[in-house]
């Protein structure tokens, strides 16, 4: 049995006192006609920083919900109003909610739902794909969300999440989100935002989606012009410390930057010459070793064996020092456990609470209830205050615009165009008709054998094909299968189809044998995924190039062959798409119509919506009006 090699000790332990205008629920109406400025409501709100980012921004937080005793008591000492601690997945604590808060003017509902569930870890497996396994109830927190939403109709919703929530087998939320969110009559806006670009001194991307009542037209915030906020700027200026340290109130000198002299700003005057909550986890010998042989480009894998006590094949970024003149790697809620990830630029130790507060936008004035692993905790889970600002200022600059948007296309609209489109056309007039069968051999068969986009001649032997051999069972019992195939053309593909067929006849779960197919068919783990998404298989939707071209074209976006923004693009085009019909059509768009070179709008299904056909039309009536003059 492992021996940890140095003194177990939880750290002080942090009190926080209730914020002067901390009220209960039954007194929240009294409270909120007391304020004048336009009022939020954060639910998973955690310690508060996006509580504080919108509190900068001009809203002002009067509830904050979240079921981590010790983030509601930080939020509770920070926030008047509410701060309660309950489970949100609880239909009686929505209904105490709502009967609270029915009659008060709530401008903006904002929140994260717990991003665990969405953590890209071990879920890019394609044995993964399967319905109802690996089920995590948090990731149904949002309907209780979107329930408060539609109650209580405020003229803004703002919610936050790692941008996986947008992603692979995850993606079926995020799409049904915004479908949910439209239905109730928000127009809905999406983006990933790197936080780096308005002044979070880390390399931290966070899914932000936007839903304002219809009419109000919102932008983005603009990113800052300035050079990056750097390790440097955030912690330079704070006392040295040994690993270890257990002191709450230490001397400070100083700042010496614009961004140390923002962390300062709010300091109480018994606090000016002070820095709290500066202590860290105590260091083994064998760490300290490690660390003093490394700089911010060592790798796991580069100290010597003695000094590894993970294997270095998995765990190639297990220790990370950070650099000064960088980024900080994204503090994540994992701190809360070891402080590997996140080694001192200079000093040979782990970052304090007060550091990893600084890289996360936290002025020195906010403290954090409980130990120090509980202030670290909050502190990987929240979201940076400086970028909540900005998102916050970004949707009151909508409120205050005279400017009104124009009626944005429905997500579910857009689905049904599609899925309608589809299904009346003819499979003459499909560029790879296996795409509108169910059957998995088909549409395997027909990706292998023949390709996109299919000619004559291949769709009268794909014909051929798919009556002969309705089964890759009825294939393999066909002594004659391989003459056939030669007689298409095909004998190439002969041993490639009757290794498919082998393969998907085997017992066992579809997903195994799908899983496998890679090994004997040649195809891609994005090919197989595609083919699982038409056949139902799975909720992924992943992205081609053809696919990237379409969703730019139709949305005008420019968004320089990203596969995350696309998939973000293309969830608001096909919605929810349970049977895979609106992902089949955009593929046959981009297929058939959406070429490189000279796209054929006009047969397009999307063309009275499309951003790019509508300019193309704009551009020959100016034209034409022109030479009329």
């Amino acid at each position: 049995m492992s021996h940890y090699g140095v003194p177990h000790s939880r750290g002080p332990e942090t009190q926080l006192r209730p914020h002067k205008n901390d009220c209960s629920l039954s007194d929240l109406g009294g409270h909120a006609k007391e304020l004048k400025q336009l009022l939020a409501v954060d639910l998973f709100c955690g310690a508060g920083g996006l509580s504080l980012g919108l509190e900068e921004a001009g809203f002002r937080v009067i509830l904050g919900v979240d079921n981590y005793r010790y983030a509601v008591a930080t939020h509770r000492a920070h926030f008047g109003g509410v701060s309660l601690c309950a489970d949100l997945s609880r239909p009686g604590v929505l209904k105490k909610i709502r009967r609270a808060i029915n009659k008060i003017p709530i401008s903006l509902i904002a929140g994260g739902p717990p991003c665990q569930p969405f953590s890209r870890a071990g879920k890019n497996k394609i044995r993964s794909l399967g319905k109802g396994r690996n089920v995590d109830t948090r990731r149904e927190l949002w309907r209780g969300f979107v329930a408060l939403v539609k109650r209580l109709t405020p003229r803004a919703v703002l919610i936050e999440n790692v941008p996986d929530m947008g992603f692979g087998e995850n993606s079926i939320v995020f799409r049904q989100l915004v479908s949910a969110l439209e239905a109730s009559g928000y127009d809905v806006y999406s983006r990933i935002l790197p936080t780096w670009h308005f002044g979070v001194p880390q390399h931290r991307q966070r899914l932000i989606l936007v839903g304002v009542q219809s009419g109000i037209s919102f932008k983005w915030p603009k990113t800052r012009n300035e050079e990056k906020i750097t390790v440097r700027d955030a912690i330079s200026d704070l006392p040295r410390v040994s690993g270890g340290a257990k002191q709450l109130e230490l001397p400070y000198r100083g700042a010496t930057n614009q961004y140390q002299r923002w962390c300062r700003r709010r300091m109480a005057p018994m606090g000016k010459g002070k820095i709290y909550d500066h202590i860290g986890r105590a260091v083994r010998a064998d760490d300290l070793e490690a660390f003093r042989l490394m700089d911010h480009g060592t790798l796991y894998s580069d100290l010597p064996a003695r000094l590894r006590r993970y294997r270095a094949d998995i765990f190639d970024d297990k220790y990370k020092r950070l650099p000064w003149d960088g980024l900080s790697r994204t503090i994540t809620a994992h701190i809360g456990k070891d402080g590997y990830w996140y080694i001192h630029p200079s000093q040979h130790r782990t970052l304090t609470v007060r550091e990893a507060a600084r890289i996360q936008t936290f002025p020195d004035c906010f403290r954090f209830a409980g130990t120090p692993s509980h202030a670290f905790r909050q502190i990987g889970e929240a979201v940076p205050p400086l970028f909540g600002k900005a998102i916050g200022r970004a949707i009151l600059s909508a409120f205050n615009s005279t400017e009104r948007s124009s009626s944005r296309p429905v997500t579910t609209e857009l689905a049904g165009i599609l899925t309608r489109w589809l299904k009346g056309r003819s499979t003459n007039d499909l560029m790879a008709p296996w795409r509108r069968s169910k059957n998995l051999w088909h549409m395997v068969l027909g990706t292998v054998l023949f390709g996109t986009p299919i000619t004559a001649k291949s769709r009268t032997l794909w014909k051929a094909c798919q009556r002969r051999w309705p089964t890759a069972r009825a294939f393999l019992k066909d002594t004659k299968h391989a003459s056939s195939l030669r007689s298409f053309g095909l004998h190439h593909k002969s041993r490639l189809a009757t290794a498919i067929a082998q393969r998907l006849s085997r017992r066992g779960g579809i997903l195994k044998r799908v899983s496998r197919l890679a090994d004997v068919a040649g195809l891609s783990s994005d090919a197989i995924i595609r083919i699982c998404a038409l056949c139902r298989l799975t909720y992924r939707r992943p992205v081609t190039a053809p696919i990237i071209r379409v969703v730019e074209r139709f949305f005008g976006d420019s968004i320089n062959g990203s596969k995350m923004a696309a998939e973000l693009l293309l969830a608001r085009l096909i919605g929810v798409d349970e049977k895979g019909l609106a992902y089949a059509a955009v593929l046959e768009i981009a297929d058939g119509f959406c070429k490189t070179s000279h796209p054929a709008c006009g047969l397009c299904p999307l063309r009275k919506l499309c951003f790019y056909r509508r300019k193309i039309v704009a551009g020959r009536r100016l034209n034409g009006e022109r030479n009329r003059c």
